[in-house]
């Protein structure tokens, strides 16, 4: 079992990782309404989970959506995708 100390710094990677992600996100171009939409969408879900992280049902659900995401920003923007990669490596070390 992990202890306090390694779950902290999985939280703080986690928390690293949503800043980059949000940063991406804003430098995204205008124009890809919807790939902002989705990656802001997902982003305010990483946040509520760590808030959060006794509700597993909703980081389920948020979880589901990284493959999909990834699909959709691989090719053109790669930054974002070794993102999504990482934060679903986290998630994956933190037992979810």
């Amino acid at each position: 079992m992990p202890n306090r100390n390694e779950d902290e710094n999985k939280k703080d990677d986690l928390k690293k990782s949503i800043e980059k992600l949000n940063k991406e996100h804003n430098l995204l171009s205008a124009d890809l309404v919807e790939k902002r939409k989705a990656l802001k969408s997902f982003i305010s879900d990483l946040e509520y989970h760590v808030d959060n992280p006794e509700d597993k049902e909703h980081l389920e659900n948020v979880i589901k959506t990284i493959p999909e995401l990834i699909k959709m920003f691989e090719v053109k923007h790669p930054g974002i995708t070794d993102l999504l990669n990482k934060i679903s490596m986290i998630l994956s070390n933190m037992g979810i």
